[in-house]
């Protein structure tokens, strides 16, 4: 019995040595398993969206880039949606880019962008039916036409006094990227 004992024993621990060096070589060849540094902040769809957006805009706004929608609302003590699960919900969608008053930070715009191999994000109203929010839909086209200018005045007209005179590039030579003067 002894004799049969120590084989077996031998084969289990170089089965675990073999297992444990499996994983170790495995890590080290690629880092898949270690989260990586993006290189580019911004996807390449959504530049171009942001470019404009900083060209139609005067100095008076600021673009922010990702908002949740529960960084968007007040949520009262008394309120369910105060419960984790649906904070949750709220915090999972997020817009594209908001935009607001660059001294007061008060909120003057909300923008979903929708590339054109992305479906549509959930609506608002369907996560919190009755919530009043007014949101632009920008699709990928739209920025490639050069629409958003109209599209922005259309949804919010409160914006005129806040837009430039005119875009200094044009749509179509506006794909490089945000942080290329950094």
């Amino acid at each position: 019995m002894d004799v049969l004992l120590i084989p077996v024993l031998l084969l289990f621990l170089a089965a675990l040595l073999t297992i444990y060096l499996r994983r170790v070589l495995r890590t080290g060849e690629n880092n898949e398993t270690v989260p990586q540094l993006k290189n580019v902040l911004v996807p390449p769809s959504d530049q171009t969206l942001l470019i404009q957006l900083e060209q139609i805009l005067d100095a008076s706004c600021r673009v922010l880039w990702h908002v949740s929608l529960k960084n968007l609302l007040r949520i009262g003590c008394g309120s369910d949606w105060g419960e984790p699960d649906k904070l949750a919900q709220l915090n999972d969608r997020e817009f594209t880019c908001v935009v607001c008053d660059r001294d007061s930070f008060t909120l003057l715009a909300v923008i979903d962008f929708c590339p054109n191999h992305e479906p549509p994000a959930v609506s608002v109203d369907e996560l919190v039916p009755g919530l009043e929010m007014p949101i632009l839909t920008v699709a990928e086209m739209d920025c490639e036409l050069g629409h958003l200018r109209s599209l922005l005045l259309a949804r919010f007209p409160e914006l005129e006094l806040r837009l430039s005179s005119s875009l200094s590039v044009s749509p179509k030579n506006s794909s490089q990227s945000v942080f290329s003067s950094l």
